[in-house]
């Protein structure tokens, strides 16, 4: 389970290659991990552009132009990548966030503990279930 420092790299890592990027298509390959993948695809993200990423806890933040974060928890086992679309899918990959240069974001997670959500942001900032943690 990525511990407060190794999700701090991660989101780091996020931030250098999703600010700017555009989002044209979310693919998943399971009904659910922690929670149900069904909203997360019928958010409507295509279009949308990432204009940044942070850290809430372990939780990664990914700010969108909306006013919408999606919102990765990686559980026990999960990790994200930057990498290739074309790729052959790992079997434990779940979700695929398709960007406008080629890449997806493809998030893996073996033992289906992460989570992978879309929220709005709340008055202070922060996605609603964030709000109360540090």
């Amino acid at each position: 389970m990525p511990e407060l420092p190794e999700a701090e790299s991660i989101v780091r890592a996020l931030a250098r290659v999703l600010a700017g990027r555009r989002i044209v298509k979310v693919e998943t390959f399971a009904p659910h991990l922690r929670s149900d993948l069904g909203p997360l695809v019928r958010a409507k993200l295509s279009g949308r552009t990432v204009i940044g990423c942070r850290r809430r806890g372990r939780y990664a933040v990914i700010d969108l132009d909306d006013g919408r974060s999606v919102v990765m928890h990686f559980g026990m086992s999960g990790v994200v990548r930057v990498e290739d679309s074309a790729l052959p899918r790992h079997r434990h990959e779940h979700v695929f966030i398709h960007l406008d240069d080629g890449r997806a974001v493809r998030f893996e997670d073996p033992r289906r503990f992460g989570a992978v959500e879309v929220h709005r942001l709340g008055g202070d900032g922060w996605p609603e279930p964030l709000r109360e943690i540090g």
